[in-house]
């Protein structure tokens, strides 16, 4: 299956929308796993994580590294600078004594320390793996531990929805495959999601805040809001051209009616395929502090419509969005450059 054709069934007899889309022709494959190939891909995924883990190690890329660990690996490193700079300041002589006394007195220690740490790892990788083929809330995902065009659909998760449903997970995990793509071709740089920032910004419920940092990040936002202007485009054939018809559409999408010119009530005819990524979008509008109200459609899902907009091939239509757009924004505050 090709962009161009997940494009296409997403916004039927609207080739104008994608048609300078620069991955239109780029293949990619849905793959139905579950049972033991679940479990080998689960097994994959984690691996995938440990080599990502490993060459950040490595490398000293600080960058690589979530804001949680990341002081713990400054301090790794730093301690293992002065380690090697206190070595090289050693005479041979010392040196040959300091080999001989961590050979006979440290390496004990260090076997006995790897064979916990690793112990630990296996463990730890094990209930991870443990814990993501049970969890029933996976129902797909764009993976590149398969390859860079594969789209990973969990058969037994997914048997109890309808066929619109799943259409939209694929939906879904396509435009994450196009985000992929589109910043690796024109070297954009992936931004972090600075908590400082989206506490300033939100106000979340301790028992949702894992779950919200996941949707308020940049990919996955970006993706509920694709979804969003699919079933905008197949109710009213077109897609928002203003700030101010953006926001018509999300708060249509979000609540499920809307007034017409004369102020009377209507029921929305924008069609849910997907009932949680209305009710994320939900979340997140009902979750911005009032002080930023205004802000929260244009500086924020304006700019992320606009991304979506440069994704489909629509640049004049992004240039248009982006013209009503005060820099620096919401966004740039919130999503902040790492590498």
């Amino acid at each position: 299956m090709s962009t161009l054709q997940q494009l296409g069934a997403d916004f039927p007899n609207g080739n104008w929308i994608y048609d300078n889309c620069v991955f239109k022709s780029r293949k990619f494959k849905v793959y139905y796993i579950s049972g033991f190939y679940l479990l080998l891909h689960e097994i994959k995924t984690v691996l995938v994580g440990w080599q990502f883990l490993f060459k950040a190690l490595l490398e000293k890329r600080e960058n690589y590294i979530v804001d949680s660990v990341r002081q713990d690996f400054r301090y790794v490193v730093s301690q293992l600078n002065n380690a090697g700079s206190t070595f090289n300041k050693l005479d041979l002589s010392n040196k040959a004594i300091f080999a001989l006394v961590v050979v006979g007195l440290a390496l004990p220690i260090f076997l006995f320390t790897l064979i916990y740490v690793l112990l630990k790892i296996i463990y730890s990788y094990t209930r991870l793996v443990c814990e993501m083929g049970m969890n029933k809330s996976r129902v797909g995902s764009f993976n590149l531990s398969l390859n860079d065009s594969a789209i990973v659909l969990y058969s037994r998760n997914l048997s109890e929805y309808p066929e619109e449903y799943k259409r939209s997970i694929i939906t879904h995990e396509h435009m994450h495959l196009i985000q992929y793509f589109y910043k690796s071709k024109f070297s954009i740089k992936v931004k972090h999601l600075s908590n400082t920032a989206m506490n300033y910004v939100f106000s979340v419920d301790k028992l949702k805040r894992d779950y919200f940092c996941y949707i308020i990040s940049e990919q996955e936002l970006e993706v509920r809001i694709h979804e969003m202007l699919v079933s905008y485009y197949r109710a009213y054939d077109k897609l928002p051209e203003s700030l101010s018809e953006l926001e018509t559409c999300y708060l249509e999408y979000i609540i499920g009616e809307n007034y017409d010119k004369n102020g009377n009530v209507y029921v929305s005819k924008m069609v849910y395929r997907n009932h949680t990524n209305a009710d994320d979008l939900r979340l997140i509008y009902m979750s911005v502090k009032p002080k930023f109200d205004e802000i929260f459609m244009s500086e924020l899902i304006g700019v992320l419509y606009a991304n979506l907009l440069d994704y489909y091939g629509l640049d004049y239509r992004s240039k248009v969005i982006r013209s009503e757009i005060a820099g620096p924004n919401l966004s740039s505050y919130l999503y902040q450059k790492i590498f």
